[in-house]
C-alpha cells in the first residue's frame, strides 16, 4: 500500500471512528448518571469516592439497568476492600441479579476471587443460593479448586450433593480442577 492510501484510510477512520463511538454509546443503556459513577469508582478502585458517594446517600443496593449492585461489582472486580466498604455500609450480600439470579458470592466464584468469596460466606452470604441455571458457589469453588473455600462452605454446611439445571453435580464440577484433593474432600463430606 503506498503511503497516500495509508493516509487517506488512516484519516477516514479518525473521522468515523467518533461517529462510530456515538451510535454505540447512543444504543446502549445507561445507568443514571449517579449509578452510573459509582460503578466507575468501583471499577477504579477509588474506595474514597464510593465512600464519599455512599456518604451523600447513594444508596449501597441500587441496581443499575443490568440489575448489577455496587458490591456485585465489586465482587467481580476483585476489590475486597471496596467489597468490605459496602458491606459495611449496609449491601445486601443475598442480592440476585435480575437475569441470571447472581449473587455477589457467585460473581466472585466465576470471576475466580476466593477471598472476596472468603469475605462473603464470613459476612453471612448464602452458601446455597443458586443462580437461575443451578449453579451453587460450592460447584464454582470446586471447579476453580479453591481448597480453602471448598473446605469453609463444607463447615458452613452447603449442600454437597447439590445438582445444576443440567444436571451436573457438585462432584461433576470438581472433575473440571483437575485437582483430585477436591474430589476426596467432597465425597469426606458426602458427595455423590
Amino acid at each position: 500500500m503506498n503511503s497516500m492510501a495509508a493516509k487517506v484510510g488512516f484519516r477516514f477512520f479518525q473521522r468515523i471512528l467518533p461517529a462510530m463511538a456515538a451510535c454505540v454509546l447512543f444504543f446502549v443503556p445507561a445507568p443514571s448518571a449517579f449509578a452510573y459513577n459509582i460503578y466507575q469508582a468501583i471499577d477504579a478502585g477509588d474506595i474514597n469516592t464510593v465512600n464519599a458517594m455512599l456518604g451523600k446517600g447513594a444508596d449501597v443496593n441500587a441496581k443499575n439497568n443490568f440489575g448489577i449492585t455496587p458490591l456485585m461489582e465489586a465482587a467481580t472486580a476483585g476489590a475486597t476492600d471496596m467489597a468490605r466498604l459496602l458491606i459495611k455500609k449496609g449491601a445486601d450480600v443475598n442480592a440476585q441479579d435480575k437475569d441470571t439470579g447472581l449473587t455477589p458470592l457467585l460473581f466472585a466464584g466465576l470471576m475466580r476471587h476466593a477471598g472476596i468469596m472468603q469475605l462473603l460466606i464470613e459476612k453471612g452470604a448464602g452458601i446455597d443460593t443458586k443462580a437461575k441455571d443451578g449453579t451453587t458457589p460450592l460447584m464454582l469453588a470446586a471447579a476453580d479448586g479453591f481448597e480453602n473455600i471448598v473446605r469453609l462452605l463444607l463447615k458452613k454446611g452447603a449442600d454437597v450433593n447439590a445438582v445444576d439445571s443440567t444436571g451436573h453435580s457438585v462432584l461433576a464440577w470438581a472433575a473440571r480442577s483437575g485437582k483430585p484433593v477436591i474430589t476426596r474432600i467432597l465425597k469426606q463430606a458426602g458427595a455423590k
